[in-house]
């Protein structure tokens, strides 16, 4: 799926689908263990700036809401709304997505269904040993 494929709906497994903004912000800020003002506001910590890009991704695919109207809601532009849906998309699919509560829970508890490295958390790949950035000495 990529950052345009829009399902008719989307909800958590056992939810059903948000009937506005609010409520779908109020959902992801529980998810996370983040409060809903943070999520709205101008923090830039990591784990606020990765819940506000679910927040983007899953408003936008619903696809009842257009980027203007969710930057509108976020008080940002459309184009950062865009870039917020596009930068989730590309985490899930190299695997460095959030995982939610149910995929965490899988990992604790050893389910099977999770990735072939074992750990559920994706590697950082060989590294160089001018610390991992590509440069050649």
């Amino acid at each position: 799926m990529n950052a345009f494929s829009r399902p008719r709906e989307f909800a958590p497994p056992g939810r059903s689908p948000p009937a506005s903004l609010t409520q779908l912000l109020r959902q992801v800020a529980e998810e996370r263990g983040i409060s809903a003002a943070d999520l709205k506001g101008r923090a830039r910590a990591p784990a606020i700036a990765a819940a506000r890009q679910i927040f983007m991704a899953r408003a936008y695919a619903t696809g009842r809401f257009s980027l203007p109207q969710i930057g509108r809601f976020l008080k940002r532009h459309h184009t950062t709304i865009l870039y917020g849906v596009r930068t989730h998309a590309g985490k899930e699919e190299r695997g460095f997505a959030p995982a939610s509560p149910q995929r965490l829970e899988q990992i604790a508890n050893n389910d099977p269904a999770r990735d072939a490295r074992g750990a559920g958390i994706p590697s950082r790949g060989p590294q160089s040993e001018c610390g991992g950035r590509g440069f050649e000495q």
